[in-house]
């Protein structure tokens, strides 16, 4: 029993010292791991923060760049476009400008040429209308003259066909 307690002392010292040596060896074990891990951390987050600083600096100025030259084309295209613009409306207003121009002067030549036909027309009108009256007046005048000497003849006739109808009618009543 004796033996076996001493056995079992020992042997429980022995696993002590062992679990002791174990635990100690783990423990600067898993330091050395932590520290390491922290520094591998530490380095690779400070990596990171350096690249993604370079990164967004690189974007900035990239986009810095971008807008600049968008800027820079949008005034030059606003430009353009305001030159090409005023261009159209100066070349539009000479072009309305000459074409008004000509049409009133195309007005007003056939303006003055339809006043010299219409007066043309009504001076014809006027001489034929004058022409046609005294053709009519001559003409009635001529036909009132023939009428009258017409008249005055068959008159002049009836009373001879008259006078001799009486004096025919007298002698047959003295005979």
């Amino acid at each position: 029993m004796l033996t076996l307690s001493q056995s079992t002392r020992h042997d429980m010292m022995t696993l002590s010292q062992s679990t002791c040596h174990d635990m100690l060896t783990l423990s600067q074990s898993t330091w050395y791991d932590m520290l390491t891990l922290s520094q591998s951390t530490c380095h690779d987050m400070l990596t990171l923060s350096q690249s993604t600083r370079h990164d967004m600096l690189t974007l900035s100025q990239s986009t810095r760049h971008d807008m600049l030259t968008l800027s820079q084309s949008a005034w030059h295209d606003m430009l353009t476009l305001l030159q090409s613009t005023w261009h159209d409306l100066l070349t539009l207003s000479q072009s309305t400008r000459h074409d008004m121009l000509t049409l009133s002067q195309s007005t007003r030549h056939d303006m003055l040429t339809l006043s010299q036909s219409t007066r043309h027309d009504m001076l014809t009108l006027s001489q034929s209308a004058w022409h046609d009256m005294l053709t009519l007046s001559q003409s009635t005048w001529h036909d009132m003259l023939t009428l009258s000497q017409s008249t005055r003849h068959d008159m002049l006739t009836l009373l001879l066909y008259t006078l001799h109808d009486m004096l025919t009618f007298h002698l047959s009543v003295i005979k």
